[in-house]
């Protein structure tokens, strides 16, 4: 089977995708405790993984933070300051449960030298 989505989760429960999507973001106020058993139950029996990118798309909001550095080498990103820096925003984000994604370039004319990479 391929990924799973949320109307699958929410057939194999006998809900609608709403009260799994309730049930998903803590939201049981209007969602019996039976129904959050079966729905959290399914969800792990399935291995589902909510989609962020369509998650994101609907709150219009990707709850990212962005740190711009301009005119930085590549070898002053590992200087104590910037690396201190990076760390610490890192350590935040994680205690939130985001994680981050870092994107460097080597020169500002240069967009085949990007590098991406994430961390949790």
């Amino acid at each position: 089977m391929g990924r799973v989505t949320i109307k699958q989760v929410a057939e194999a429960a006998g809900v609608s995708p709403s009260t799994v999507s309730n049930v998903l973001n803590q939201r049981l106020e209007r969602v019996s405790p039976g129904t959050v058993r079966r729905v959290r139950k399914i969800v792990a029996d399935f291995d589902y993984i909510p989609d962020m990118v369509g998650r994101n798309l609907w709150r219009r909001s990707t709850e990212a933070i962005g740190v711009i550095i301009l005119n930085v080498s590549a070898g002053q990103l590992s200087d104590p300051w910037h690396a201190t820096l990076i760390s610490s925003i890192s350590s935040v984000m994680s205690q939130f449960g985001k994680s981050r994604r870092s994107i460097s370039k080597s020169s500002p004319h240069s967009s085949r030298k990007t590098r991406i990479s994430r961390s949790k």
